[in-house]
């Protein structure tokens, strides 16, 4: 039963809305013995819900004492269960929004024609409209539905009269549409990149031409001049200017969205940086830190209060790799207890020894990277590449030879990474597999054939797009050519 629709959904109930909802079940099936002895059960075992206490053979029992089991009489009582739960869920959804609810309020004054009624509830939802501090596409879809009922309204009517609802209606629905194909094309275009899949942008630049010509209308919108500047950061790969117009255009407007919003907007720019430092555009390697920096400032990405162990990472990887090891040190320790507790640990582990690595104490690197738990899976992987570069440096070439093929055996058998990342994974593999054949045989060669095979390699790293550790490849490959 644990495994059922009805048990799951359950599990993810407060003990206030569980109670609610067993109240919802007494008052529906008060006349039914067996619904209320069903329900009591499950009561009994609300959080956890125990297999061992709730399987469908023990709850049978339970309840029908020595007849044999008849596995649909369980699922009777269960159905009868979810059509309560569906109920309640719909009600909870429907409460939880107050524009919605009173919205639907005002649909039905004005369907029956209650116009005395009506005009006091437009005025109620018109406040809730007016609280809204954000102006975010949610705030589009409000105002235009506001409007479709303010125009049916008026339209009843049968006055010959000037009416602004119409008006006001078709301006948000088009700034809602813009809006959401904006943020929609924004997240196609960001998807092509990461998984290397390819979308149809159907209309948008007929759209974009549309919102170029009517600037003085569409750019006032906070939603569309920022998705308008993310857009264009897709069309330019490396353009720095564009970049510090787009970062100045979302900081002007974070006071217009939730902190739910700003995380995703500001993901995009950020995501843009790494593109450019994995191509080997280390000048953007300080405006990603500067970002970053900004975001933890702001605390956009906080999520239950909390920072998400991938923005504890990515922030002192890259204090790091700019040399900030006394920043990264003091970081470490003053945010591990803000990072979120089921990764509190892991996270903390693998910075601190991507720190002690950082600083040259490989031996107290590998001794952290033990603590660390390969069960997130791309902890799992940057921990490999960390034991790599620590075994190579360590001169533990009989290690390295089977790690080599261990690890690429990983990324080939793993389905959870992305097949963007296991390209630049894999890449640094190969490339790394050919400075470390050298470095083995180096006492083999003349340091003149030793210094033509590592130039052609330096040549080929400069071509790939997309490779991990670009940097440290080629900082170990001229230290071989010293």
């Amino acid at each position: 039963m644990k495994s059922s629709k009805l048990i799951k959904a359950l599990s993810t109930f407060t003990s206030k809305e569980f109670k609610e909802f067993e109240k919802r079940v007494n008052n529906s099936f008060y006349k039914s013995e067996k619904h209320l002895l069903f329900i009591k059960i499950i009561s009994n075992n609300f959080p956890n819900f125990d297999e061992n206490k709730i399987n469908k053979e023990l709850v049978f029992s339970q309840m029908y004492k020595k007849e044999k089991y008849a596995d649909i009489r369980i699922r009777e009582l269960m159905s009868a269960l979810n059509k309560v739960l569906r109920e309640y869920l719909v009600y909870l959804q429907s409460t939880s929004n107050s524009f919605q609810y009173e919205m639907d309020l005002l649909k039905q004054y004005n369907s029956r024609k209650l116009d005395s009624l009506y005009d006091s509830q437009l005025k109620v939802v018109k406040s809730v409209l007016k609280k809204d501090e954000f102006k975010n596409k949610e705030f589009y879809r409000r105002s235009y539905l506001l409007a479709s009922v303010e125009n049916d309204h008026f339209s009843k009517q049968n006055i010959r009269a000037l009416d602004g609802s119409i008006q006001t209606l078709v301006n948000n629905l088009d700034y809602f549409y813009f809006s959401t194909k904006l943020i929609e094309t924004c997240e196609m275009l960001n998807r092509q990149i990461l998984l290397n899949q390819h979308y149809e942008l159907n209309l948008f630049k007929e759209i974009e031409i549309l919102i170029n010509n009517n600037k003085d209308t569409y750019f006032t919108q906070p939603t569309i001049i920022c998705y308008y500047e993310i857009y264009k950061l897709f069309l330019n790969d490396d353009n720095i200017d564009q970049f510090k117009n787009t970062i100045d255009v979302l900081k002007k407007h974070t006071q217009f969205f939730t902190d739910k919003e700003l995380k995703a907007i500001f993901d995009f720019p950020q995501n843009y940086c790494i593109r450019n430092i994995n191509k080997g555009n280390d000048k953007y390697l300080e405006k990603l830190f500067d970002l970053q920096l900004y975001i933890v400032d702001k605390k956009f990405n906080l999520v239950n209060g909390f920072i998400s162990h991938g923005s504890y990472k990515n922030i002192i990887t890259i204090a790091l790799k700019l040399k900030k090891f006394d920043w990264s040190k003091d970081f470490i320790e003053n945010f591990r207890e803000k990072v979120a507790p089921n990764m509190r640990e892991n996270s903390y582990n693998f910075n601190k020894a991507n720190y002690f690595f950082s600083v040259g104490k490989y031996e107290e690197t590998l001794g952290v990277l033990n603590n660390v738990d390969f069960s997130d899976i791309y902890y799992a992987s940057s921990s490999k590449t960390l034991m790599l570069k620590v075994y190579y440096l360590l001169g533990e070439f009989e290690t390295l030879a089977y790690f080599i093929t261990s690890f690429k055996l990983f990324l080939k058998r793993n389905k959870q990474l992305s097949i963007n990342y296991k390209k630049g994974a894999d890449l640094f593999l190969t490339y790394f597999k050919k400075v470390f054949n050298i470095a083995e045989k180096k006492d083999f060669y003349s340091q003149v054939k030793i210094n033509s095979k590592l130039d052609l390699i330096k040549e080929r790293l400069h071509e790939e797009t997309n490779i991990h550790n670009r940097a440290w490849l080629i900082e170990i490959l001229e230290n071989l050519q010293k």
